[in-house]
């Protein structure tokens, strides 16, 4: 990473391997490539001070996954919000390394997704990882400031996920699960039998929502037995969802019911043409039986360009 070359942040592959320290923001899989690879395995292990840093929540639901569970003695797990003054080693042993001050900033993106602020000789340098933020809350994150000051930040490494006039404007998450809410709603109450089934791709981010919608409507949400055993071993989640399908009218997994309306949280739809129409209500209609809702784990463009 630029001032700091033996750095390596989601990146696990190729000549990121001569790195010594490495940096996990979050565990979805476009930012694990090489995580997995017995390269990887040995880089980390051929030493005694080289880890792998990442949040607490990334380290449970990383090592859940059996091909993760040999790097669990390398991981080092970094407290959200707190800075922290770890050693950098060099590439040769004998060497010694640098000091560089490290703060983990939460991301909103996923359970366990963070920023990574880098303080030292060499530069400031802010890595965002993949974010959701809403206006103005950069400017109540006590990391991005001295006493007198907001701190400069030398190099900035953004998500640009959206960062395209087509996603110049995206609803708050509030704004989406105010529609979303009303919509299940509307749905459970039409009888005891109607069921509603959630389409999420990625394997965690939707977790807001389906928090919104379990502690608004009093109701528990059926995911899969792992994600269960996940999810009760992390305070903001726990005793919100259940693994017993006779228990909830709400599934985030692939239910077989009658009457279920099926609904997928999505945000790259909604920057399409027809999305962008659609935007004006939020949760359009569908004739094949797919109901989309804006939902995105993602800043939009107008927000990236104001960070």
């Amino acid at each position: 990473m630029g001032p700091y070359p033996n750095i390596c942040i989601d990146r696990f592959d190729g000549t990121n391997l001569k790195c010594t320290a490495f940096f996990l923001s979050h565990c979805h899989k476009d930012h694990m490539t090489g995580l997995d690879d017995q390269k990887f395995e040995t880089a980390l292990k051929s030493r005694s001070d080289v880890f792998l840093y990442c949040s607490e929540i990334t380290r449970l639901l990383l090592l859940a996954d059996k091909e993760y569970k040999p790097l669990g003695e390398s991981i080092r797990v970094l407290e959200v919000g707190t800075r922290h003054v770890i050693k950098i080693p060099n590439d040769h042993v004998d060497r010694g390394g640098c000091e560089v001050a490290i703060t983990l900033i939460s991301a909103g993106h996923c359970p366990g997704s963070v920023m990574f602020l880098f303080e030292g000789d060499s530069s400031t340098c802010l890595y965002t990882g993949d974010f959701r933020w809403e206006p103005n809350y950069a400017s109540t994150v006590a990391a991005f400031k001295t006493v007198e000051r907001l701190k400069e930040i030398d190099h900035l490494y953004i998500d640009t996920t959206f960062c395209v006039p087509a996603a110049r404007h995206i609803p708050s998450r509030v704004e989406c699960a105010d529609a979303t809410v009303s919509l299940v709603a509307a749905w459970l109450d039409r009888s005891p039998l109607h069921q509603v089934a959630f389409f999420c791709p990625a394997r965690y981010g939707y977790e807001f929502l389906m928090r919104e919608i379990a502690t608004r409507l009093g109701v528990k949400i059926h995911v899969s037995a792992a994600k269960f055993s996940l999810y009760e071993q992390i305070p903001d989640l726990s005793g919100l969802f259940t693994a017993d399908p006779r228990e909830a009218r709400v599934h985030a997994c692939s239910p077989k019911a009658y009457r279920i309306l099926n609904v997928r949280p999505c945000a790259m739809w909604f920057t399409t043409k027809t999305g962008r129409e659609a935007l004006k209500r939020l949760t359009p209609a569908s004739p094949r039986g797919l109901q989309r809702v804006c939902y995105s784990m993602h800043s939009s463009y107008r927000y990236v360009r104001w960070f």
